[in-house]
């Protein structure tokens, strides 16, 4: 190959590894963008739970309401959980 189409060759692998580390970062700020707008939803709906969660008070009804709540503030807590870890990677990137 002669040496100016090695040159060639070579600045064309280098701006397509430039470009695509730029894309790497804006898909990685994205995905960063997007695990913080989750934050405010979810910490809501785990509030309203908790709240009612404390609606039991010795009634049938009032009382499986509360069980219901529980339950579901229980996998509000697994999908926290499981968000800490994707914020966590996602600021990693």
């Amino acid at each position: 190959m002669p040496p100016a189409m090695k040159k060639l060759v070579h600045r064309s692998g280098a701006k397509r590894a430039a470009k695509s580390a730029r894309a790497s970062r804006a898909a990685s700020r994205a995905s960063l963008d997007l695990v913080l707008d989750m934050e405010e939803p979810l910490n809501q709906a785990t509030w309203f739970v908790r709240v009612l969660e404390q609606t039991g008070d010795g009634d049938q009804e009032t009382d499986a309401v509360a069980f219901v709540a529980t339950e579901a503030r229980l996998r509000l807590e697994a999908v926290h959980d499981l968000w800490n870890k994707l914020l966590d990677s996602a600021k990693a990137l």
